[in-house]
């Protein structure tokens, strides 16, 4: 891969002018432009917050170079069963088809993600930045507009849906203050005429659930 020549290729093309690939850059040449990227944990943040899909995919495959997965789409898969692995969460049933969710072979039970969830509770592996990061229902992110039964912020968790489900999974203190730690999915019953990308009847009914989850409180095991 050659991105810099890629660039310079397309913007002469723009310009109707030829590359010279003999032009350098001069000794002590003071730069004209910088460019740098966000910190990974500054793009994790807005990745979380904005459920921002291309960013996901992109950590998805960092991850799977580093732990020495490969490059390619399929090692996105094996790189987040190794994330998973090193961190002692269940892998049962799971397929990470993509790093952004919106694959229809993606498999994830709750058992993972409420896994995942408790080690970010619990601040274990240097996960607990990421509770910080979640959006929060009424306040931020993604949730911002969304949950409005229940006290801002009340609810802190990721959003996700794809044309088959919407999910919802975090925290919630109840009115007790007692936090719950939880994993909603509310499911398209034909995704081929039903498509959660074309209506929010299954949105809803997922925050109709976490509102009524919240209002039974510490009495939600006796329902």
């Amino acid at each position: 891969m050659t991105p810099s020549e890629d660039a310079a290729d397309a913007f002469a093309a723009a310009l109707g002018a030829d590359v010279d690939d003999t032009i350098g850059i001069e000794p002590d040449s003071e730069p004209i432009a910088e460019v740098w990227s966000p910190t990974v944990e500054q793009l994790v943040e807005t990745m979380l917050l904005d459920s921002d899909n291309v960013i996901a995919e992109v950590l998805a495959r960092l991850v799977a170079i580093e732990l020495g997965a490969g490059s390619d789409f399929d090692a996105v898969d094996a790189g987040q069963q190794l994330a998973l692995d090193a961190l002692d969460v269940s892998t049962a049933g799971f397929v990470g088809a993509d790093g952004s969710g919106l694959s229809r072979d993606n498999r994830g039970s709750a058992a993972t993600i409420v896994g995942l969830l408790e080690l970010i509770d619990a601040g274990d592996d240097g996960l607990g930045i990421l509770r910080d990061y979640l959006p929060e229902n009424m306040q931020s992110g993604t949730l911002e507009q969304r949950i409005n039964g229940v006290p801002d912020g009340a609810v802190q968790a990721k959003t996700g849906y794809t044309d088959q489900v919407y999910a919802l999974a975090g925290f919630m203190v109840l009115p007790e203050g007692v936090q719950l730690t939880f994993a909603l999915f509310v499911a398209v019953p034909n995704p081929e005429t039903d498509a959660t990308t074309t209506t929010i009847t299954n949105r809803n009914a997922l925050d109709a659930a976490a509102t009524a989850i919240y209002n039974c409180g510490i009495e939600l095991t006796n329902r």
